[in-house]
């Protein structure tokens, strides 16, 4: 099953679903969030970032990856006023 479920939640398939090369990333991790519910589940080739993986599901070449998006401090403009900058942080990357 190939579906892209990039940003949305609450995705119940039926146990022992086989996804290859689809999208599941979430913009922030939130564990626990039930991005997708079911047991024993198969993902091949897929995108997982910032997905809670269940003990029971198999993962094969997967991108799994934690990540965050913080506000960094940067130097000060040619005017002297402060800046800030995005900078993603990797939390885990079990790959």
């Amino acid at each position: 099953m190939i579906v892209n479920r990039s940003g949305r939640t609450g995705f119940v398939v039926p146990d022992g679903t086989h996804f290859e090369m689809s999208n599941f990333t979430q913009l922030a991790p939130v564990l626990g969030r039930d991005v997708v519910t079911g047991k024993n589940l198969v993902f091949e080739k897929c995108n997982l970032c910032n997905v809670k993986i269940e003990p029971d599901w198999e993962v094969i070449d997967c991108n799994n990856t934690f990540f965050h998006d913080v506000v960094v401090n940067g130097p000060d403009d040619e005017d002297g006023n402060p800046t800030t900058y995005i900078e993603r942080q990797v939390i885990d990357c079990p790959l």
